[in-house]
């Protein structure tokens, strides 16, 4: 049953106490002087790691330097370019997160 406007909630709704969010894993970073990007790039930029690892590291930090592109779909009537004289529209969309469903 879902939530009644102007009810009581369940019990056990919502965070449980002690459970890490990311001021939590800000502060335990923090206190070992843990810099997660900086050891990404320390590993994307020796040359005795692996390739695949090297790689890897640097897919993942370019996701914070660049915006993710969001597929598209193009669809229509076959044929539809051709009638329109061969022009297509695109529309890129910037997204930093998922769309919500």
């Amino acid at each position: 049953m879902p939530f009644q406007k102007g009810q009581p909630r369940p019990p056990g709704a919502g965070r449980k106490k002690g459970s890490v969010n990311r001021a939590t894993v800000a502060a335990i970073l923090d206190k070992f002087r843990c810099d997660p990007i900086e050891g990404m790039i320390r590993l994307a930029q020796d040359k005795h790691q692996a390739a695949a690892l090297r790689a890897r590291m640097y897919a993942e930090l370019a996701k914070y330097r660049w915006p993710t592109l969001r597929a598209i779909e193009v669809s229509g009537p076959a044929g539809a370019a051709e009638a329109a004289g061969g022009a297509l529209t695109v529309r890129v969309v910037y997204v930093d997160k998922p769309p919500k469903a």
